[in-house]
């Protein structure tokens, strides 16, 4: 409402001073004061004239004083923060301890009518799903907050609600205008139509507005919660009832207090060199606190414009061309009342020419893992695929003079459609269309193309031109068998699938350039290359048919008024759907064609979210060290496709990572464990009596008696949350031991479930059981120890220095029940001295 402040004292206060108004005073009299009410004991509500929203007032408060007769400190001023507009959110209001499972038990309930709410929450979706799993039993509830329809019409509304709920849509964005629009009678779950349970605005909605809601539930016993969705009139044939989601936070806003609210950014996006026809990403990372929790909206911008829809921590770019080289995004992470832009990030867009290769391959029982450099393609199905073929192998090549001889048309070429105007010169010729709807053609009897295309089979097409600078100019390829066709428009500053979005936005006007539409019987798909660069690498799907056999270059769409076009060459062939020479549309990476092991049959194939890793399903032996596997047509997103190649399947082993030092979770040096006086981040001293001294470069742990250790498994720590789920784990130290008789320290690693020991003694490096693993000197420098749990094989593997000394791995010991993480001296034979 605007126009109250909660004012909260640190002790009780006298009451007459407490609500005398005068009290209190705003600054610049930006507020008038109308009343002053205790809440309780030390809070204080005021009731002042109205706020402005977003606004920050200063608030002065005199005379107050506790019971004892002591007034507030003279000069007491706060600011106070007038509510802001908040998109993405409804306001969550919680009434506990109240009987019942119907509206009616909340609305004639005492504290329900004095509006005393127990709690506010937030959600960020018409969902309370999105706040709580259950706030248990006995409680009313109410949402509130405002709709943002995106289409004008007549939308339904649905409730779901555990136990009887009652829904309201205002007419407009006030409260007093609310109208019942449906209600849950018992309670559900599930979104229900035809019923109460449905219902309709009393006046259709308009894009633009905003409009009041209230949902009103009431929960006695067991399951709890409610949910609304809507749909528009158009949709009803579309979407079931079954189908239907809660309203999402995009249609969703309320008022929100933006005291102490904070956001910043924890990672910021970065550059990005992208490959043309890729789907790249940008990311951000973003911590922050409000009144609405930890929850943070993100809004990504292009050179500074909003980019409709991108509202993630993680931006998806795709589609872009070369003229994006140079284009910044930044994104705005904002809380109610705080906001923060990010660093920029600059796109490089550039031609990726090259394959993809095969970094890695194991083997695992019946599964062949391969990782690849790169994200590849994927196919639905094992589909055909264009063939590499230079164009001076086409059926048919009519240069310029081929097809104009300076006083008529030859070779069946046919001005059809309209009037064309044609002039031959050197090396070109320069058709003119001085109305509209003019083009070459192709298509007589007498024509490779319509006897070629007539059993409706693969076909290629390749044109050179150069377009005119006119407003407007442009020319198409348009192929068709009578069963489908395509039409490839060249525009004067684009290139795109007819009446599509562009496809590549070079200028078509400065040189000479090659198109070349290819249509693939088998996928039924077309594909289309600029200068021998892919431009849709998934391809289209084609247009109906017009029942004609039909080759068309020129001016055939009346919305394309084509001026004047250059044209060198005109190139086809019936016989297949050919792709540049080194530029090939092959199948996926998961196509069961592209894999072949001798002996075995890949039966089905996994390909994992990173899009460089593929996991073969084997069925026979897979002898690692002696198979190989065959790997071929896997293509990156760029249509480059790898060349046949064989590899040899390794014998199984441990599923390692590579994974340099610096890449950790959590990275300690010495400063980061003892700051000279007291261990710091979370590091214990445990387990018995050692002391730390800092010096240049290390830190060193001196054993004034037996059982003392470094120990990293609070609550709080990386270590403590990362292994409860009893996944694979690395640690990894560097020390230096002093060369002290029995001296020696262990790496204990486990998560309750499993644990290892690694033991470094002075002469040696050993399990805790004795087994020794190396046995060079670990008093002259400094060495490495890594010791690693690999949570798939149940193994532990051990290296120093980088090299592994246990390539079979090591079992695990029991596991003790916690979730430790010791380096020192944590078991009584090893009398640890200085390290």
């Amino acid at each position: 409402t605007f126009d109250t402040v909660t004012v909260v004292f640190s002790e009780p206060v006298d009451a007459s001073s407490a609500v005398a108004k005068g009290n209190y005073s705003f600054a610049d009299d930006a507020l008038s004061v109308e009343k002053a009410a205790l809440k309780d004991s030390s809070t204080v509500v005021l009731t002042t004239s109205k706020q402005a929203e977003g606004n920050v007032y200063s608030l002065s408060v005199a005379g107050v004083k506790d019971e004892s007769g002591n007034a507030i400190a003279a000069g007491t001023s706060v600011d106070v923060h007038a509510f802001v507009f908040a998109r993405g959110f409804l306001k969550f209001e919680y009434f506990a301890g109240i009987a019942g499972v119907h509206v009616e038990d909340l609305y004639e309930d005492e504290k329900y009518e004095n509006n005393a709410v127990d709690e506010v929450l937030y959600l960020t979706a018409y969902d309370t799903k999105t706040a709580f799993d259950s706030k248990g039993d006995n409680y009313g509830a109410r949402i509130s907050g405002w709709l943002f329809p995106d289409r004008d019409g007549e939308y339904a509304f649905f409730i779901a609600s555990d136990d009887a709920g009652e829904l309201y849509v205002s007419s407009d964005e006030t409260k007093e205008n609310l109208e019942f629009v449906a209600q849950e009678l018992s309670w559900s779950t599930q979104f229900e139509g035809g019923g109460d349970e449905e219902g309709y605005a009393f006046d259709p909605l308009e894009a633009g507005n905003r409009y009041y809601t209230e949902l009103i539930y009431k929960e006695g016993g067991g399951g709890d919660g409610a949910k609304v969705a809507w749909r528009h009139w158009d949709d009803e044939e579309t979407i079931s009832v079954g189908k239907l989601q809660p309203i999402s936070g995009q249609y969703i806003g309320t008022y929100v207090d933006p005291s102490g609210s904070s956001v910043k950014i924890t990672a910021q996006p970065q550059n990005l060199t992208a490959p043309l026809n890729a789907t790249v990403s940008l990311s951000v990372g973003a911590e922050g606190s409000s009144a609405v929790g930890s929850h943070v909206q993100y809004q990504w911008r292009k050179n500074g414009a909003d980019i409709a829809g991108a509202t993630g921590p993680v931006l998806e770019l795709s589609g872009y061309t070369i003229n994006d080289t140079g284009a910044v995004y930044t994104v705005v992470c904002s809380v109610p009342g705080s906001e923060v832009v990010s660093a920029e990030a600059t796109l490089t867009v550039v031609v990726d020419d090259e394959a993809p290769t095969v970094v890695s391959i194991t083997a695992e029982g019946n599964l062949v893992t391969v990782e690849f450099s790169e994200p590849l393609r994927l196919d639905n199905g094992a589909v055909a695929t264009t063939i590499p073929r230079d164009s001076a192998e086409f059926e048919v090549t009519a240069a310029a003079k081929d097809i104009y001889d300076g006083e008529a048309l030859l070779g069946d070429w046919v001005n059809a459609g309209g009037a064309l105007e044609f002039e031959l010169d050197d090396g070109f010729l320069a058709i003119n269309s001085p109305e509209n709807n003019g083009w070459l053609q192709h298509d007589n009897d007498n024509t490779v193309w319509e006897k070629g295309v007539a059993a409706a089979g693969s076909w290629t097409a390749e044109i050179r031109v150069r377009l005119a600078d006119d407003d407007g100019n442009g020319i198409v390829i348009w192929g068709a068998n009578g069963k489908e066709r395509g039409i490839m428009q060249i525009n004067t500053a684009d290139t795109r699938n007819y009446g599509k979005i562009a496809l590549d936005e070079n200028d078509n006007t400065d040189a000479f350039h090659t198109f070349r539409m290819a249509f693939e019987a088998g996928s039924g798909n077309y594909y289309l290359w600029r200068d021998g660069q892919l431009l849709n690498v998934d391809g289209d799907p084609p247009q109906a048919g017009t029942g004609s056999n039909r080759f068309i270059v020129g001016d055939c769409c009346s919305n394309i008024p084509m001026s004047i076009v250059d044209l060198e060459y005109i190139r086809y062939d019936t016989t297949g759907a050919y792709a540049p020479a080194g530029d090939v549309v092959t199948q996926g990476a998961n196509s069961l064609a592209n894999y072949s092991i001798a002996g075995a049959a890949v039966t089905s194939i996994t390909v994992l979210e990173d899009g460089k890793t593929v996991v073969l399903n084997v069925d026979g032996t897979v002898d690692g060290g002696d198979s190989s596997l065959t790997i071929k047509n896997v293509a990156d997103l760029a249509g480059n496709s790898i060349a046949e190649t064989s590899v040899v399947i390794p014998a199984s082993g441990p599923i390692i990572t590579p994974l340099g030092s610096a890449d950790f979770e959590l990275v300690a040096a010495p400063g980061d464990i003892y700051d000279g006086e007291a261990l710091v981040n979370g590091w214990v001293n445990a387990g018995g009596a050692t002391n730390f001294e800092l010096s240049d470069g290390h830190l060193s742990l001196v054993s004034a008696a037996n059982n003392g250790w470094l120990q990293h498994d609070n609550n709080e720590s990386v270590w403590e949350k990362g292994v409860a789920d009893g996944g694979s784990w690395t640690v990894e130290i560097s020390v230096r031991l002093a060369p002290d008789e029995g001296n020696g320290l262990v790496i204990w690693g486990a998560n309750g479930v499993e644990r290892n020991i690694l033991q470094v003694n002075t002469g040696n490096t050993q399990t805790l059981t004795g087994t020794v693993l190396d046995e060079n000197d670990n008093t002259d420098a400094f060495h490495t120890f890594r010791l690693a749990f690999e949570a798939q094989s149940g193994m532990y593997y051990v290296w120093r220095d980088g090299v592994l000394l246990t390539p079979d791995g090591i079992a695990m010991q029991a596991g003790t029940g916690a979730n430790r993480f010791i380096v020192g001296d944590c078991c009584s034979g090893i009398p640890m001295t200085t390290v």
